[in-house]
């Protein structure tokens, strides 16, 4: 069968990626490799909640969260962007005296997750920001 070269070509889209592994105290865990927009949206929703709520955070919409309500959005989060093993793990080791993961490395993992997520530091400082209302103007 003849192919007809007034065809243009086909462009492909794939989101096929290898899984993001990385370690805490040289555990290894599993992220996944791409998340669903639905699912990356609520993710980055509740990574930037935790930003928000850092200590470092100067901006007008601070959150003020209060411990257990930090490690609630933690564990929402490696629900949301972990494989179901890593975020067991990772659950269980927050609350583990023998092996445990403090708040501040946690946090600091799902932002670098969030940054390979496709979601640099600026889009996320630009996320926050468009949070914000914008002050009325005087003409």
């Amino acid at each position: 069968m003849e192919s007809n070269s007034n065809t243009p070509p086909i462009k492909s889209f794939t989101s096929r990626k290898p899984p993001i592994t990385f370690d805490i105290d040289g555990e290894q865990f599993v992220a996944y490799q791409v998340l669903p927009a639905e699912t990356f949206g609520r993710f980055a929703e509740k990574v930037l909640m935790l930003q928000r709520a850092g200590s470092d955070y100067e901006g007008p919409d601070k959150l003020d969260l209060t411990l257990s309500e930090t490690v609630t959005v933690l564990l929402d989060a490696v629900e949301l962007g972990l494989a179901a093993d890593s975020a067991q793990r990772v659950a269980a080791r927050l609350s583990d005296l023998d092996n445990p993961i403090d708040v501040a490395t946690l946090s600091e993992v799902l932002l670098w997750l969030l940054e390979q997520y496709g979601m640099s530091g600026k889009d996320a400082d630009s996320a926050v920001d468009s949070d914000r209302p914008t002050p009325p103007t005087s003409d």
